[in-house]
Formats: structure tokens, C-alpha cells, sequence
């Protein structure tokens, strides 16, 4: 009886030690830093999307008024000229463009992203700014015109004021191209922009630097 009484007390000293030592170990804590579900810096592979802007009118524009320049010399790069003629080989610019006033079949950069000081500046404001999201959208939707959607400000272009024109203008997307290095400080730093490409069966990348974007834009356009 003894050898039982002790047998059982070391059993149950054991297992005291154990619950001891397991709830003073930290529990590991999942790194939910970034939720990133896109590719990262790879080539466009949908072979439909080659040359879908070849011989068209491009447009560029910003809704949410951010990093309209950052798009412009993207466009530069690629070896076109900013324009006000629509010659052929040009991009016009327009910050506030109507979509309204696109040419029937052209394709239109849109950047996406808002910026309190950039809409203060082109004296609009976020309400307009959707309207104007919202009609690309149709006309995209109602095959007048193809968008491809340009985020360039990481996570510094998302959140409330961002992330309602984000989503009309990238539904009605041909292609969306995103700023983010995997890194937990891009655009798609939380799966975002990932959720709405696959459940809209839209093309979608990251590039870790915007210059990564001209290789894919130079694809679409036929350059």
C-alpha cells in the first residue's frame, strides 16, 4: 500500500510540473504581419491581357487624387508621351477626368488611393470622387472602355477614405498592378486587394518597386 501511495504521488508531482512549465511557456504568437495573397514581382502571365491596349487611346487618371505623378512616369518609361492631341504612341492626363468624356474603346490607367491633401488641392472631395468611381465603373462594365488600375501609395493609399474607391474602380478592372513587397506595408498588406481579384476573377500582381511595373504595362499595351 505504501509503494502504491508513493508511485502515485510522484505520478502526480509529474504532471503538476508539467501543467507548471506549460503555462509558463509564452504561447508562439502567429505573425499576421502581412496577409499578402497575390504574386509578387512576376510577369503577367494571362495571355488575354497581351496587347489589350495596343492602338488604343490611353487616358491616365487619379481617383482619390493620389500619386498621379508616380503613374505618369511609369507611362514615360514605357516610352510614351503625355499628350493633349491623343496622337498615337501618347497618354493624356487628366486628374478629374469624366468617364463620360473617354473615347469609345480606350483604355484608362486609373490610380486609386486617397489623399486628403490631393483632393483639397483639385478642389474635390471624397463623395464626388466615388461618383466619379462609380461611372468608370459602368462605362468599364458596359464595355466603353477598359480600366487598368494603377495602386501606388502602399499602405499609406488604404483605409477608410481609400479602400470604398479601391473596390468600385478594381471590380471593374481588366488588370490590377499593386505597389507592395510582401513585407507587411504594401498595398495588399492584408489580403485586401487579393480578396476582391479572386472573388471577381480579375488579374492581379505585386511589384516591390514601381519601376517592376513597366514590363507588365509595356505587355498590356503592345510595346
Amino acid at each position: 500500500m505504501k509503494k502504491l501511495l508513493t508511485t502515485l504521488l510522484a505520478v502526480v508531482m509529474v504532471l503538476a510540473l508539467t501543467l507548471t512549465v506549460v503555462a509558463c511557456t509564452p504561447a508562439e504568437t502567429p505573425d499576421d504581419t502581412d496577409k499578402n495573397n497575390l504574386p509578387i514581382d512576376e510577369s503577367i502571365a494571362e495571355t488575354a491581357l497581351k496587347d489589350i491596349g495596343k492602338g488604343k487611346k490611353l487616358y491616365l487618371t487619379t481617383i482619390g487624387q493620389s500619386d498621379i505623378d508616380v503613374a505618369r512616369n511609369l507611362l514615360t518609361a514605357c516610352g510614351l508621351t503625355e499628350t493633349t492631341t491623343g496622337a498615337q504612341g501618347g497618354f493624356e492626363t487628366n486628374a478629374l477626368l469624366e468617364a463620360s468624356a473617354v473615347e469609345d474603346g480606350a483604355v484608362v490607367f486609373v490610380v486609386v488611393g486617397a489623399s486628403t491633401k490631393g483632393l483639397g488641392g483639385a478642389g474635390t472631395d471624397i463623395n464626388k470622387e466615388t461618383s466619379r468611381a462609380n461611372a468608370f465603373a459602368t462605362a468599364a462594365g458596359e464595355g466603353k472602355l477598359t480600366i487598368i488600375s494603377l495602386h501606388l501609395g502602399k499602405q499609406a493609399r488604404r483605409g477608410d477614405l481609400s479602400d470604398g474607391i479601391i473596390e468600385i474602380v478594381e471590380k471593374a478592372s481588366a488588370v490590377m498592378l499593386i505597389s507592395d513587397d510582401g513585407e507587411g506595408e504594401g498595398g495588399n498588406y492584408d489580403g485586401f486587394m487579393g480578396n476582391i481579384a479572386a472573388e471577381n476573377e480579375i488579374p492581379a500582381y505585386c511589384y516591390s518597386k514601381a519601376t517592376g511595373m513597366v514590363a507588365p504595362i509595356k505587355y498590356l499595351l503592345g510595346l
